[in-house]
């Protein structure tokens, strides 16, 4: 791609995700870089995600992406899955993590 190219990406990305721009800035004040996950951290600055459904992203600046990466791997039923969401609801009253063995580990 050439230069030219690039730089029509680059401001074409920047327009439509302000919102990640100024998150990206705060981030910079406590975190190296700005990013706990240098896997997702590319220049200028990685869009910050608000929330999933499906296999879609949506970012803070309201733009869609589909999620070839799902978590590599652990979301691979998607985003909010209603069978994981009800599961992960009725868990979390009994707690969600133990050092100790559970029953529902014998079951999975």
């Amino acid at each position: 791609m050439s230069n030219s190219k690039l730089e029509h990406e680059i401001a074409l990305y920047t327009a439509r995700t302000p919102r990640s721009r100024t998150l990206q800035q705060q981030a910079e004040q406590y975190l190296p870089g700005g990013s706990s996950r240098t896997t997702v951290s590319f220049d200028p600055y990685p869009p910050y995600m608000d929330h999933g459904q499906g296999h879609y992203m949506y970012d803070v600046d309201g733009n869609q992406y589909l999620d070839f990466m799902l978590n590599a791997t652990s979301l691979i039923m998607g985003h909010a899955h209603p069978a994981v969401t009800t599961a992960l609801q009725n868990q979390l009253t009994s707690g969600t993590a133990f050092g100790a063995p559970t029953h529902s580990q014998i079951r999975l």
